[in-house]
């Protein structure tokens, strides 16, 4: 959620009682990224909500405006913290390379990833990918995911803190011009991670049941094979 805000669900399409019986578990999502994909998702919730409350303040008021205002500035360290953190148990790690797709494996497998995330899975077809321990992400999801944890997230905290830094932030702010500029970036990205939101909720749903791959991210274990989708 990934974005999730974001990390992969490793969703299911449905499958008969056979198959499903066929399939052994295993534990694909750590610990720690099971506790840093909850906190993250809490985290960037919450500065949505507060974040759509200040700049739509004469339709949306939920929390008094100055405690909406506070606790967006709070949320936003707290998602830079997440943020460094995830970034250190990456490296330490070594899952970097599980953002990183191959150009043979985009080759290869990637038109078909894409043929059945836009017709395949609504047609009921079966996922051409094969989740493993080795391989938990298809191609797609690499690029997706990478992109978000890689250049949106990290852009939306540095806009953030410009803006929360105004004038005393003049050197950056002239390298981006101005700071309607920089708001103006900000909010594309609010929308564009709400957009990844709201499909990742979605595709967190079409798993063997809809509640299947939510579970998941409770207790790391998903069923290996084929059937997983975003």
């Amino acid at each position: 959620g990934y974005p999730a805000p974001v990390h992969p669900h490793g969703e299911f399409t449905p499958a008969t009682k056979k198959e499903r019986g066929m399939k052994k578990a295993a534990r694909l999502i750590p610990s720690g990224i099971r506790i840093w994909h909850w906190s993250h998702a809490v985290a960037i919730l919450l500065l949505m909500v507060s974040g759509m409350q200040i700049r739509f303040t004469e339709y949306i008021s939920i929390f008094p405006f100055g405690f909406a205002v506070k606790l967006h500035r709070t949320l936003g360290w707290v998602l830079l913290a997440d943020f460094v953190l995830w970034m250190i148990y990456i490296i330490a790690t070594r899952s970097l390379g599980r953002y990183l797709p191959r150009w043979g494996e985009l080759r290869q497998s990637g038109p078909a990833q894409l043929t059945y995330y836009l017709l395949g899975i609504f047609r009921g077809d079966s996922n051409p990918f094969t989740l493993s321990p080795e391989n938990p992400l298809n191609p797609l999801q690499k690029i997706i995911y990478g992109l978000i944890m890689g250049v949106c997230v990290p852009l939306q905290i540095l806009t953030g803190i410009i803006l929360w830094k105004g004038t005393q932030s003049q050197r950056i702010i002239d390298v981006v011009e101005t700071l309607k500029t920089t708001d103006a970036i900000h909010v594309s990205l609010f929308f564009l991670l709400t957009a990844f939101l709201i499909g990742h909720l979605y595709l967190g749903t079409t798993g063997k049941t809809p509640a299947a791959d939510f579970r998941a991210m409770f207790t790391g274990d998903e069923p290996l094979g084929k059937d997983e989708s975003l």
